[in-house]
């Protein structure tokens, strides 16, 4: 293996590129000269790639199995955490290494994470960076799109995705919570009889306390049902970037690509993910124009 190939391989790994990956371990393969040492390597390699999704077939089925995406490698040092944030997250990563003493105290681990917040803000990022350093398969499900026509398909996609956190012992990802999880009414119109078996079902999953994680999103916590908002072990709230945060932020990216921060003027500062953008968007084009300065 080449030096390139290293790099490329595990780089693709870090950013959760499983084609990538794939490929890129492909062509190391090819190089080796013994044969038996081609076949060993390939098949730690299907075990590799192949694992997660053998989790979603065996649990979901070939008919179900995309109702839901693996979620990316993120390495959580890389984030841009508060330090409130921060030290909520560390603490739920190491008390999982402290099951079997919980256990012994009769003391359930916190399995059940609600953030909450504007969009664009990194819920998202969060989940997929608690599941890697967890070392769980993490699977994101987004809940605007289970909504079935039937009455109790909802329920049961739901049940199936669920079962990821017994049978995989995997993070599951409930992406914009708030299109199942609304508060109930009183009113007797189909929607609003489904809604209710809805929520039914989804606390009745929440009361049984997952092997692995479950994370929720959601930008409304407004009208997110109470009932269900209690059966979260942690709520955390995931805030737009204040003046002095986007500032920091923008210094950080402005590090990270290694290019210097001037001409640039801020256009858009209402989530991290748009100054990202925005910043990303300044050094592309200072680059491809000739006339940005590397820092």
């Amino acid at each position: 293996m080449t030096g390139d190939q290293l790099i490329a391989l595990l780089g693709s790994y870090k950013d959760g590129d499983r084609e990538r990956f794939r490929a890129v371990a492909l062509q190391a393969i090819v190089a080796l000269r013994s044969e038996s040492d081609k076949e060993r390597a390939r098949k730690v390699l299907s075990a590799i790639v192949d694992d997660a999704d053998g989790v979603v077939m065996r649990t979901l089925g070939a008919k179900d199995r995309n109702l839901v995406y693996q979620l990316p490698m993120i390495d959580i040092a890389s984030l841009f955490l508060s330090d409130s944030i921060s030290s909520e997250l560390w603490s739920i990563i190491a008390e999982r290494g402290k099951l079997d003493l919980l256990r012994e105290h009769n003391i359930p681990p916190r399995s059940k994470i609600l953030l909450h917040g504007p969009p664009g803000n990194g819920k998202t990022s969060i989940a997929a960076a608690l599941a890697t350093s967890l070392k769980l398969p993490g699977f994101c499900l987004v809940l605007s799109q289970v909504r079935g026509s039937m009455m109790g398909e909802t329920a049961a996609k739901l049940h199936k995705a669920f079962a990821l956190t017994e049978q995989g012992g995997s993070l599951l990802f409930l992406d914009e919570f708030d299109a199942i999880a609304t508060i109930r009414s009183s009113e007797k119109q189909a929607a609003s009889h489904e809604n209710s078996a809805v929520v039914s079902s989804l606390l009745q999953m929440l009361d049984n306390r997952p092997q692995g994680i479950i994370v929720a999103a959601t930008n409304r916590i407004d009208i997110i049902d109470p009932a269900i908002l209690r059966r979260f072990d942690v709520s955390i709230e995931i805030a737009a970037p204040t003046e002095e945060a986007a500032e920091q932020f923008e210094r950080v990216l402005f590090e990270r690509h290694r290019f210097s921060p001037v001409g640039w003027e801020p256009t858009d500062s209402s989530s991290f993910s748009s100054i990202e953008r925005d910043v990303v968007g300044f050094i592309r084009s200072r680059l491809l124009s000739n006339e940005g300065v590397k820092r």
